[in-house]
This record gives structure tokens, sequence and C-alpha cells, in this order.
């Protein structure tokens, strides 16, 4: 899952300026404060490790609106 959103999160990027729900743009925000910006060609295996950890935390859970 930490690289399927890794890349939503750059397809995200990629988009601006418009910009997409409240709910996701602070969960691309929050996730930016652990993975650094996509800016070339890198190994990507410690983002992958840390948008993992941040799944893992549920810190995202705080950021979604409630149902």
């Amino acid at each position: 899952m930490a690289i399927e959103l890794l890349a939503a999160a750059r397809a995200l990027d990629c988009r601006k300026p418009p910009r997409s729900s409240q709910a996701l743009e602070n969960a691309r925000a929050s996730l930016a404060g652990v993975c650094k910006p996509w800016t070339g060609d890198r190994p990507f295996s410690r983002d992958m490790e840390s948008a993992a950890e941040w799944i893992g935390s549920g810190a995202w859970r705080s950021l979604m609106p409630a149902s």
C-alpha cells in the first residue's frame, strides 16, 4: 500500500494547482511530513518504509471526515 500511496500523492502533485478534496489535501500534507518530495530519480525504499509506518500508525484516520 505504501508505494500506491506515494504514487497517488505524486499524481496529485502533478495536477497542481487544481486541488483535491480537503481530506486528501490534508493526507497529502501529512504524508509530505514523513516523506521527502519526489523531485527526481532516487531510491524510494526509505520513503516506502516511512509511508508504511505512516499508514500503520493510523495518523491518516484523524484527517478523514467522519462518516
